[in-house]
C-alpha cells in the first residue's frame, strides 16, 4: 500500500501518529514537556533511552527545522517516512525499519477487526498475557523486557496504555508487550519473549481494537516475528541519532 515517501499509505501515517502518542505518554510519565509542530511531535528536553526527541508525522518535513527543534546534546529523531537527511546536523542513521499493520485473513485488506490472522495464530504455544496492574509487577516487566523507560509507574494510570505480561510457573516474567489505545488505531510496541508472543499481542490488540487498525514498527532485522503473526510492512522508517 505504499510505494514511496511522497505517497505514504494512510496506515503508515496512522502508525506514525500512534507511535508519537506513545512517545508523548512516556514523556508525560517522566515529567518531560513536549509539543506538536507543523511537521510532527517533539520533546522539549532529553527523552529516556530508547525514545526519540522528535517524530515526523508526514512526508516532506524540512530536515533543518526538525534538527533545530531537537534539544542539544545526544538525541534521536524518528524519521517516519525515511525521507530526511540529517547528516549536516550531526546525525547518523541508527537503524532502518518498517511500520507494520495487522492483516486480515484472506490478504489484501488491513484492519484491527476480529478475524485478524494474528488472532488465529495465538493458540497453542502462545504465552497467556495479562495486564500489568501494580508498580511491582511493572518493575518486574521492565527488568525482563529491558524497556526501562516504559517501567515508570505513572504509565499504569494512563487509560490509553496497556502493559501486558506472561509469567512462568515461578512467577518470572517471560514475555510481554505494550498496547497504546488511540481513537484511530491500537499500537503495539516493546514486544519481547517466548515464540508466539507477537501472535498473542496481536490477539490482545484485536480484542481492544473494535475495528481500528492494529499498527506498530520494528527494525528491519526484527520484522520476521510480526510477519509470522500476520503483520505486513506498510511503510519505511528510520531512526537517526546524534
Amino acid at each position: 500500500m505504499i510505494s514511496d515517501a511522497a505517497h505514504p499509505a494512510p496506515l503508515a501515517v496512522i502508525a506514525a501518529n500512534d507511535n508519537a502518542r506513545w512517545c508523548a505518554a512516556v514523556a508525560r510519565a517522566h515529567g518531560i514537556a513536549a509539543a506538536s509542530t507543523p511537521w510532527g511531535w517533539r520533546a522539549r528536553a532529553a527523552m529516556p533511552e530508547g525514545y526519540p526527541e522528535a517524530v515526523t508525522l508526514g512526508p516532506g518535513a524540512a530536515a533543518a527545522e526538525v534538527a533545530a527543534a531537537v534539544p542539544p546534546g545526544p538525541a534521536s529523531v524518528k524519521d517516519s517516512f525515511a525521507d530526511l537527511d540529517l547528516h549536516d546536523a550531526g546525525f547518523e542513521v541508527l537503524l532502518e525499519g518498517g511500520w507494520i499493520a495487522l492483516e486480515r485473513e484472506g490478504g489484501g485488506e488491513l484492519s484491527g477487526a476480529s478475524g485478524a490472522s494474528g488472532a488465529s495464530l495465538a493458540g497453542a504455544g502462545a504465552p497467556p498475557l495479562e495486564p500489568v496492574r501494580t508498580a511491582r509487577a511493572l518493575a518486574d516487566w521492565a527488568l525482563a523486557s529491558g524497556a526501562v523507560a516504559a517501567g515508570h509507574p505513572a504509565l499504569l494510570d494512563d487509560p490509553a496504555v496497556v502493559v501486558l505480561a506472561a509469567s512462568d510457573e515461578s512467577g518470572a516474567v517471560v514475555a510481554g508487550g505494550i498496547l497504546s489505545l488511540g481513537d484511530d488505531a491500537v499500537g503495539v510496541s516493546n514486544v519481547f519473549g517466548r515464540p508466539g508472543t507477537y501472535a498473542a499481542i496481536a490477539t490482545a490488540a484485536t480484542v481492544r481494537a473494535e475495528g481500528r487498525p492494529v499498527v506498530g514498527w520494528e527494525p528491519a532485522d526484527l520484522l520476521a516475528s510480526p510477519a509470522a503473526a500476520g503483520f505486513v510492512v506498510v511503510g519505511p522508517m528510520r531512526v537517526w541519532v546524534r
